[in-house]
């Protein structure tokens, strides 16, 4: 069995539904072959799969994962770099550290997606960023910085 720390949040996500609709529609004991392939897609070869086991290792990693995002220590110069940015570009990199892709931005803000686009690039610039793929860890680690 492969360990729950090395799913990603998306896998952790597909893997509780996957328990969830397991437990709701396995009234006769035989495991729903299409949460058995879930499961076994994301944890590997499980022939006995004891729900309340795997819930307990998915807690105690959320817990991890919380504690890690919580303990980490913001730049001391990104409050300089963010002053450097317009008010749009605030509130495009508010968008983006609340986890808003380039599509939802641009109707958040009645603008086209290209200039959404735009944006990130001169953010990132701004920013001393290495590339625009950075934006949205820098800006969820800075966001109260944002607010």
């Amino acid at each position: 069995m492969k360990k729950i720390s090395s799913l990603d949040q998306d896998a952790l996500t597909a893997l509780k539904t996957a328990l969830d609709g397991l437990q709701r529609f396995d009234s006769d004991g035989t495991i729903h072959p299409y949460f058995r392939r879930i499961i076994n897609a994301l944890l590997g070869s499980t022939d006995d799969i004891n729900v309340w086991a795997i819930r307990e290792l998915i807690n105690k990693e959320d817990e991890r994962r919380s504690r890690r995002t919580t303990l980490q220590i913001a730049d001391p110069d990104a409050f300089k770099r963010i002053k450097s940015l317009g008010p749009q570009e605030i509130r495009v990199m508010k968008l983006i550290g609340e986890g808003y892709h380039n599509e939802a931005i641009a109707g958040l803000l009645s603008i086209n997606i290209r200039t959404v686009a735009n944006h990130k690039t001169n953010i990132a610039s701004k920013l001393g960023l290495a590339t625009v793929r950075d934006l949205p860890r820098f800006a969820q680690a800075n966001l109260t910085v944002l607010q």
